[in-house]
């Protein structure tokens, strides 16, 4: 018995091995005669493309092309009858096929020249590369957003400020995801707007006129609100959220926003939009999400920088003005003491007393403004004792009431049961008529002060090192300040008032007291809106405490961090 091995290749095709082959092969497999006419077809055509092989017997090959290139198909097919050389799968890789629905998609092509007897015949091998494209596709555009993204990082690190940042991310974004716009939102003072501090592709007219509210109605507090992504396939579908008129208007079908953080705090949003309905897949909401973490964290540092400096800037001139102070206040000393010898001699010289006199007043001026900056230096020595506010704040506003006039409605709550607060009470009673009548000449037709005291923890406010902490809220109705103003209220001789109707000092005071005694100081306000001063101050923990002198607390100071 002869091996089978051995046997010729036409006596093993007399038991249709080849034909067997050629129909269980795993890509479609065609037989075409020099007419282009389809002699063989191998069943996964029907898979692939919806023909039986029978239905396409005969039939020309160029029908199994889209119609656009089925001309252009057929002179290549000539070229090819004309020399025939064998081609790889893969040499061209531009090759799109028609199914028998009208859909087309991406292959790959190999060709064979077969000659039985006289006649020649091309072998066809076809695969469906739409799998593989994708992948390709994908690879190449996750290495292309990772160079965006590290561009993007470059850009963030280089910036010095916020401005900065706005101005170059998003058109950085815009060209890294090929899209129409991209834009910012953060948060106003108030944290009740979302203002568009950034964009590409809007005018400036445009970029006003998309201010949101903060509520979850709007695109950009949907996504503060819930802390999550939000990808907008279709506007004209979209219910969640209201679409801005503006962003209709331009043509916008979709859109993803992704949420910002500064410390761990929602503080705004990040969003690209694109002309095209459902154009921001996996990929790009992997990008937009990176890209919003860099962001993130340069407004974090941005923020971070910013608060250093302005503490350095007032270590300085608490430096400077602790010097002045001792020194101002030796002279003092002396030319009062002087002054006091001079008047003991003038009683015999009856017209030199009231000049005297008026010395002496200004000297005790002199030593008042000295003391005025030992407080802010926080170069003073305090009496720190438990104050139970539910009786100290009543017996306060009573006195003030007189101060400030009947034009002022001054209003007290004390959380119940609320513990003692350890502070030097002289000092507080300078730092609370600081600003109260601050707060009066805010509201010079009058209006409302308020007095709030509770306790609070620090996870709940701006992350200070005191677990506890008593807080006095003083609130009032008054004209408010603009961010730049607020940004140095608690700088030494910063005044809004007229030359010679405020030194300056008063907050300054009141920020070196409350700093001294182991708090904290925020202020929030805004233009017309009123200002509110939250002094954060330490509980009364032991009784042993009450005596002890406080020591400066080294922290920096946070003049407009909101509590």
């Amino acid at each position: 018995m002869t091996d089978r091995g051995s046997r010729p290749i036409g006596e093993l095709d007399t038991f249709g091995t080849f034909r067997k082959l050629f129909e269980i092969a795993p890509e479609i497999m065609l037989v075409v005669d020099a007419d282009g006419r389809i002699v063989l077809a191998n069943p996964n055509i029907e898979l692939l493309i919806g023909f039986g092989a029978d239905e396409l017997a005969g039939r020309s090959v160029d029908g199994l092309l889209p119609e656009r290139l089925r001309a252009a198909h057929a002179r290549h097919r000539q070229v090819f009858t004309a020399d025939p050389q064998t081609r790889s799968m893969g040499v061209n890789r531009n090759l799109l096929a028609r199914r028998k629905d009208g859909s087309e998609f991406p292959v790959e092509v190999a060709l064979a020249p077969m000659t039985v007897g006289a006649e020649s015949f091309v072998v066809a091998s076809m695969r469906d590369v739409t799998e593989s494209r994708r992948a390709r596709e994908v690879t190449r555009l996750r290495a292309r957003y990772s160079a965006y993204l590290a561009q993007l990082t470059q850009v963030a690190l280089a910036a010095r400020s916020l401005d900065q940042l706005l101005v170059a991310m998003p058109a950085l974004l815009a060209e890294a995801l090929e899209i129409e716009v991209v834009t910012v939102y953060l948060f106003d003072t108030t944290r009740t707007r979302l203002l568009c501090k950034g964009a590409h592709g809007l005018t400036e007219t445009q970029i006003e006129a998309i201010h949101e509210t903060s509520d979850p109605s709007s695109q950009p507090g949907y996504v503060l609100a819930s802390g999550e992504v939000l990808v907008i396939d279709d506007v004209a579908l979209e219910t969640r959220v209201r679409v801005n008129p503006v962003i209709v208007e331009l043509g916008i079908r979709s859109a993803v926003s992704v949420p910002l953080f500064d410390e761990g705090r929602p503080s705004g949003s990040l969003s690209a939009r694109a002309a095209q309905p459902r154009r921001f897949a996996d990929d790009e909401i992997n990008f937009m999400k990176a890209a919003g973490n860099v962001v993130s964290g340069t407004i974090h540092r941005l923020h971070a920088e910013e608060r250093l400096a302005h503490a350095q800037r007032l270590e300085t001139v608490g430096q400077l003005s602790s010097g002045i102070a001792h020194d101002f206040n030796n002279l003092i000393t002396v030319i009062s003491g002087n002054l006091q010898l001079i008047q003991e001699a003038a009683r015999e010289v009856p017209r030199l007393a009231k000049p005297v006199a008026a010395a002496l007043r200004a000297t005790g001026h002199g030593a008042s403004l000295a003391n005025k900056l030992l407080a802010f230096t926080r170069q003073q020595v305090l009496k720190p004792r438990a104050v139970d506010l539910a009786h100290y704040l009543p017996n306060l506003v009573d006195m003030l009431a007189h101060t400030l006039g009947n034009r002022i409605e001054i209003r007290v709550t004390v959380e119940p049961a609320l513990a003692p607060c350890l502070v030097d009470p002289g000092m507080l009673d300078n730092a609370l008529l600081n600003l109260a009548i601050n707060a009066r000449d805010a509201m010079p037709q009058g209006g409302r002060l308020a007095f709030e005291a509770s306790e609070v923890s620090h996870r709940g406010e701006f992350g200070a090192p005191r677990e506890r902490y008593i807080r006095i809220s003083v609130t009032d109705t008054g004209v408010g300040m603009k961010p730049e103003v607020k940004a140095r209220a608690l700088e030494p001789f910063f005044t809004t008032k007229e030359t010679g109707k405020g030194s300056g000092l008063g907050l300054s005071t009141v920020f070196g007291f409350v700093r001294q005694s182991g708090g904290q100081i925020a202020i929030h306000s805004e233009p017309g809106n009123g200002t509110v001063v939250r002094l954060y101050l330490p509980p009364c923990v032991s009784a042993g405490m009450n005596d002890a002198p406080l020591s400066e607390t080294p922290a920096p100071p946070n003049s407009g961090r909101q509590g």
